[in-house]
């Protein structure tokens, strides 16, 4: 069974990337590589040092609403791929399972791009930062940058994956031109955003949560950080139970 299940897998994602639509991504991930490592460290600042690069790219606004984008192009084309494929339809009968299975497709394609383009982004790094490692303490949580560079990665890692699951369940309810038309005007509305307090330290902007801010400790900002991802995962637990409702009525 659980080999089956892997050849499965391993299946999907040969078709995905074996695809044109993948060659499309692998272009697009580039010209955000070279955004990254070239315009934001070497163009802006050509004295910034490695680690220092690093968090200067990913906490750059411009570089997350292109990370927004391809998290959304790459959850259309897994959209189309799954759900408006007959295949998939009568292997998974039960609309439960179907979906789930759904889910797991936008969660394994999704992570292997954005540690692609984050392998890419090292590569560049490599190629352009001279200026050594500059490993220093990140003011004012006491702990060293390349620590606070891994939770940040892997946060956020895991609140662009709840973003792009939140997108396919909502894709099985509406159109892809009305989700992609949704989600530019709230990707514009993020260069306008405020910040949104609640319960203290607790930010409710994406946006907050997907650059560097500044807590009290570097406890609470793992904690914040948990929690808001925790309510990211309670409001797809609620969608999946409405996509479930709506997938029985067609």
């Amino acid at each position: 069974m659980l080999k089956n299940r892997f050849a499965f897998y391993k299946q999907n994602l040969h078709f995905f990337f074996s695809s044109k639509h993948f060659q499309y991504l692998l272009i697009f991930m580039i010209i955000i590589a070279m955004y990254g490592t070239f315009v934001l460290t070497i163009w802006n600042n050509s004295r910034l040092e490695y680690f220092d690069a690093y968090l200067a790219i990913f906490n750059n606004r411009t570089f997350i609403l292109f990370l927004l984008i391809l998290s959304l192009l790459t959850t259309v084309i897994v959209n189309q791929n799954t759900i408006h494929n007959e295949f998939y339809a009568i292997r998974f009968h039960h609309k439960k399972i179907f979906l789930k299975e759904y889910i797991i497709q936008i969660i394994l394609i999704n992570i292997i791009l954005y540690f692609m383009l984050l392998i890419i982004i090292l590569i560049g790094l490599n190629i352009f930062c001279s200026h050594g490692l500059g490993i220093h303490e990140m003011y004012p949580y006491n702990i060293n940058n390349v620590v606070y560079s891994s939770f940040f990665t892997i946060k956020n890692a895991i609140i662009l994956l709840c973003i792009a699951v939140m997108n396919g369940l909502v894709l099985t309810l509406f159109s892809r031109i009305f989700v992609i038309i949704i989600n530019c005007i709230y990707y514009v509305s993020i260069f306008f955003a405020s910040p949104t307090l609640i319960l203290g330290e607790l930010k409710l902007n994406l946006i907050d949560n997907l650059t560097i801010q500044s807590y009290s400790s570097f406890f609470n900002d793992i904690f914040f950080s948990i929690l808001y991802i925790l309510l990211l995962i309670f409001a797809i637990f609620i969608m999946k139970i409405i996509c479930e409702e709506h997938m029985r009525q067609v």
